[in-house]
């Protein structure tokens, strides 16, 4: 059996998709409870941030991307014209983007700041914070939150926001360039990009995608996003196996323990070790993606991934800045889910929904689209006949 039977096998879409996404989404917002309060003592550290537990925090990012990848390399494949494909992709990231900015700069920020209405509107970290719904991102609404262990910043987890657009770009060039017809191009763009990133002045370099902590960095993500990408492209040829998939698990902590033991928690030993695992756990983003469990109802009825992921970090900052005695890791990663939760539910059924039942107006516009080119080529077709 390859991917592909397997995708087949579970009706285009298995459950594991979705349970990652939302998995991954909480995952990112554990790991900011920790970031945000900063008051955690070393005994709770040890429960996520030393081995075995460590090896989570690194994969959350570069399997969100390969699973991103994965799906939307499927979306490139039924999107007939590249207007659609790129038009879906708005429709589901920008929307809801805006609106996270918008509440936050305009209704939160006046409260959680310490500059007067005045200067905080006509501040120029204002106009830039702003500029987040275009893709130049900034963590830091001015003033804010002062009083909080990390002061300014609103939405901690935008620094991802760029390299996905560069992900969507990258694709759209490829399927310019003729991927969807000729699926050689993908891994071609890969390998050249991979060797881009790594060469640095006649000598490989890993730190470019990879951080000394063990951590991708952003052109890292865009390289996970294309191995998605890959795993789907290639999905006839790639055996599946739940054999391959324990073998994957069993490679990453192999791998991640390897470089806690030769380098110590940190060197060139412990970068290559959290490389190979950070690789293998791309690897098996597809194979869990492909399980296919009963759905719960939440999951039956609303997508609440996206919204977790974009409003966790302005709700924990301002559940710190209202209740600063109170608000422990522990306490502030329950409490902002909650809170975030319902918020992303309100998300999805307000703003992210509605947008995406509009997807109609993009097969019209994409069918004067078409039609547009085919006139043009047979003119084309005749001035040369």
């Amino acid at each position: 059996m390859t991917l592909g039977d397997k995708l087949a096998l579970e009706g285009g879409r298995p459950s594991g998709f979705d349970y990652m996404r939302i998995i991954l989404s909480v995952l990112v917002l554990f790991v900011h409870s920790f970031g945000h309060t900063l008051t955690f003592p070393v005994e709770h550290q040890l429960l996520f941030f030393a081995f075995p537990a460590n090896i989570i925090p690194p994969t959350i990012l570069p399997m969100f991307f390969a699973l991103s990848g994965f799906l939307v390399a499927g979306s490139m494949y039924r999107c007939a014209s590249l207007v659609k494909f790129l038009g879906l992709r708005v429709m589901r990231i920008y929307p809801a983007l805006a609106m996270e900015i918008l509440l936050t700069a305009f209704l939160l920020g006046p409260f959680v700041t310490s500059l007067s209405l005045g200067e905080y509107f006509t501040d120029q970290g204002f106009f830039r914070y702003l500029l987040n719904v275009t893709g130049h991102t900034t963590q830091y609404l001015p003033h804010t939150f002062t009083t909080n262990p990390v002061p300014d910043k609103a939405n901690v987890q935008l620094w991802t926001v760029p390299y996905e657009l560069y992900c969507y770009m990258a694709l759209a060039v490829l399927i310019l360039v003729g991927g969807k017809t000729h699926r050689i191009v993908f891994p071609i763009a890969f390998v050249l990009l991979a060797a881009l990133l790594c060469y640095d002045a006649g000598e490989i370099n890993f730190g470019r995608f990879i951080a000394g902590s063990g951590r991708a960095r952003g052109p890292g993500l865009v390289l996970c996003f294309l191995a998605g990408v890959l795993f789907y492209v290639y999905r006839d040829k790639i055996p599946y196996s739940r054999g391959i998939t324990i073998g994957l698990i069993a490679g990453i902590v192999v791998f991640r323990l390897l470089g806690e033991v030769l380098g110590d928690g940190q060197g060139m030993w412990f970068r290559l070790g959290s490389l190979v695992s950070l690789v293998l756990s791309v690897c098996l983003t597809p194979y869990l993606g492909l399980m296919n469990p009963r759905r719960i109802a939440a999951l039956r009825h609303a997508d609440l991934s996206y919204g977790i992921f974009l409003y966790h970090g302005i709700v924990q900052q301002t559940l710190i800045y209202v209740w600063p005695s109170q608000m422990g890791w522990f306490t502030c990663f329950v409490t902002s889910l909650i809170v975030t939760t319902v918020i992303a539910h309100f998300s999805w059924t307000l703003v992210e929904k509605p947008v995406l039942q509009k997807k109609g107006i993009l097969n019209q516009i994409e069918a004067k689209w078409m039609q547009w080119c085919d006139r043009n080529l047979s003119k084309v077709q005749k001035q040369r006949g």
